[in-house]
């Protein structure tokens, strides 16, 4: 039985939170199905921009407007400069780290589109 960080299976969270995980993922439907969410209701901070790869990648700091609709109390994204995100790092409201989403492996499988290996 996997367990999150809090110490709840992941059925007894997703029914003691009425968020539904999907199976085989620490995803949660929000998570998936956000869209600009992280635009509209999330203060942006560049934090500092290194190479990796060949790309420059951006660390930016997101953090939620005080009446934003939002349960984490940061987000922290790494953003290659063609837009790809490689990571984020999801915080609760007392700043604890809860989790972090990794792109592991990026490969060209067709002219425009990326194939993406996440880990979360």
């Amino acid at each position: 039985m996997e367990f999150l960080a809090q110490g709840k299976s992941r059925h007894q969270s997703a029914v003691f939170n009425d968020e539904p995980k999907l199976d085989g993922s620490d995803f949660s439907n929000k998570d998936i199905s956000r869209t600009d969410d992280i635009v509209e209701q999330y203060d942006h901070t560049l934090i500092s921009e290194f190479e990796l790869d060949g790309h420059v990648v951006y660390e930016i700091e997101s953090v939620p407007h005080e009446d934003a609709a939002v349960v984490w109390g940061k987000e922290v994204l790494f953003i290659r400069d063609d837009n790809v995100m490689v990571e984020q790092r999801f915080y609760d409201q007392d700043m604890r780290l809860l989790k972090i989403c990794r792109r592991w492996s990026l490969r060209r499988w067709a002219e425009e589109q990326l194939q993406q290996d996440n880990a979360c």
